[in-house]
């Protein structure tokens, strides 16, 4: 495992103002600095999407070369707010994190050069923390009653269900679908759909309250139809986004050169196509480790046409995904080489140990920052030491070069990554019309 650089850090150092000194200074000296207030809110979502505050974290600020400025506690309502002098900012959260493995450990986040007067977002993951005592979760099948069709491949519903079976022609029962609500508020309207190899239908329900049956009926008022289009031969996965839910997400093969597409229901009118499709130039096990390089495009686009045109690079850039040369011991690194993107998301997963316990204890450190820039990982935290040090070995590194065609430089970037609160591309609903070109490079002890 590679080491990180022991580096010193500057701890607690207050911040500085302009001021004049001396006689017969300008009068610039002797004005006051603009002062910002920079914001930051920390929330935990719990099983039906309900944010609630998250205080268990702190933010270090910082300079422009993470050396650390001055650190803050998140109060009990999820909030930070820092006073400086500063334009542009560099800043930490570092939260206790608890995921799927069930073990305690820390999450940092890291952004470089931000507007300081951005509104910031932190989502925090802590399976302990989860509040769903406002949460109404309930699970019965769906009946689709649908036109005749004597060859469904398929079955697609924006909830979460088991399977489905196919009673007739135009009846198929959708097993175990679950839907959530927040207590008194309404329920979703879930999308259910079916399809064939020339074309779809689909119905919409928002009722899920306990039905004596234990079926809830559903009736199609909308339908898909076949559509052709060229393409490479690579997977491409497909879905509409509306009412802030993706539906009828799907993968179309890459032998393939047609799918079904649902452009002809209710909310057609607000819907926004997605797809997304991988090229990959390598996935190998070496002297390193597992390494790995693909690129992915992915559209959004209010015309289906459009999405179903994905087309992922084909050129590699000439990415190292061998020696990892764009990375340098120091901190410092290059992707400029890779024509158009502007951001960088680099990511560390740890091979940590709980200082008490000596066991185990995976830390993820995540970066937002420029396509060439300094890594914040090699800048020590302020009683984080014992944890994260000189000596802490890298048991996964994964780099996302990103592009959006519609950002024209990185103030763009940074400024909304840091408002959205770092949900990757395909969990963003907020875009209407953007494609996303993505490197994604990965190497894995």
């Amino acid at each position: 495992m590679h080491k990180l650089l022991r580096l010193s850090y500057l701890p607690s150092l207050i911040l500085l103002t302009a001021c004049g000194s001396g006689s017969g200074g300008s009068d610039d000296d002797d004005k006051e600095p603009t002062t910002h207030q920079f914001t930051l809110q920390s929330l935990i979502k719990n099983s039906c999407g309900q944010a609630t505050p998250y205080s268990d974290a702190q933010v270090f600020l910082q300079d422009e070369n993470w050396q650390v400025l001055s650190e803050h506690q998140i109060n009990d309502e999820g909030l930070v707010e820092i006073t400086t002098t500063n334009d542009k900012i560099n800043f930490t959260v570092l939260a206790a994190f608890k995921g799927d493995n069930n073990i305690e450990s820390y999450q940092a986040m890291s952004y470089h050069q931000v507007d300081s007067d951005v509104k910031a977002t932190y989502y925090a993951t802590h399976s302990d923390k989860l509040d769903n005592s406002t949460c109404e979760c309930i699970t019965q099948d769906v009946v689709l009653s649908h036109i005749n069709s004597n060859n469904v491949q398929n079955a697609l519903s924006s909830a979460t269900f088991e399977g489905y079976e196919l009673i007739d022609g135009s009846t198929t029962t959708f097993k175990q679908v679950e839907s959530c609500r927040i207590s008194g508020q309404e329920w979703p309207e879930h999308s259910f759909a079916v399809y064939d190899s020339e074309e779809g239908f689909v119905g919409f329900h928002q009722d899920f309250t306990t039905t004596e049956n234990g079926t809830w009926e559903v009736f199609d008022d909308g339908n898909g139809i076949s559509v052709s289009f060229n393409r490479k031969d690579m997977n491409m996965t497909t879905s509409q986004i509306f009412n802030h839910t993706r539906h009828f997400a799907k993968t179309v093969v890459a032998e393939s050169n047609e799918t079904i597409i649902f452009e002809n229901h209710k909310f057609t009118g607000n819907a926004v196509y997605s797809a997304s499709a991988d090229f990959i130039f390598k996935e190998e096990s070496s002297p390193f480790g597992s390494v790995g390089l693909k690129s992915r495009e992915t559209v959004f686009s209010p015309d289906y046409n459009d999405s179903l045109a994905v087309k992922p690079s084909e050129d590699d850039e000439n990415i190292d995904y061998i020696t990892w040369g764009e990375i340098e011991a120091s901190g410092a690194y290059d992707y400029s080489h890779v024509s158009k993107h502007k951001m960088a998301v680099i990511s560390y997963v740890f091979d940590a140990k709980n200082p008490d316990t000596q066991l185990d204890m995976p830390v993820l450190w995540t970066s937002f920052g420029p396509i060439e820039g300094q890594l914040p990982m090699n800048t020590l935290l302020p009683g984080f030491e014992d944890i994260i040090n000189g000596d802490t070995g890298i048991d996964v590194t994964q780099v996302n070069l990103l592009r959006h065609h519609s950002f024209d430089n990185y103030q763009e970037y940074i400024n909304y990554y840091t408002k959205l609160g770092h949900a990757d591309v395909n969990q963003q609903m907020d875009i209407t019309d953007d494609t996303v070109h993505q490197y994604f490079v990965e190497l894995v002890k």
